[in-house]
């Protein structure tokens, strides 16, 4: 499954300005396989780092509709929140 999804995204091309583009890395949006790949990275986004905030109460609010979301946060949580992404952000880079 995995090696179909490298060959999917291997043969992700970008019309603009009737040029034909090949991005270096993602998805585009009118891709038909976007919306799969976009729930499945939110899912496991939500997963492993919503979940930890809402349980701390770091969150007051976090809605999703497909890929849309709107999160209510806690005033006095928000600079160990933005530790806690940039220590995500970090974690994936390498």
């Amino acid at each position: 499954m995995l090696s179909l999804l490298k060959v999917v995204l291997s043969q992700n091309y970008v019309t603009f300005q009737q040029k034909i583009y090949q991005p270096e890395q993602g998805i585009s949006m009118g891709s038909p396989i976007f919306s799969l790949i976009a729930e499945i990275f939110l899912q496991h986004y939500e997963d492993a780092n919503i979940k930890q905030l809402l349980d701390t109460r770091s969150i007051a609010l976090y809605v999703r509709y497909v890929y849309d979301i709107l999160r209510v946060v806690i005033f006095d949580t928000t600079k160990n929140q933005l530790a806690h992404y940039q220590h995500i952000y970090k974690q994936n880079a390498q």
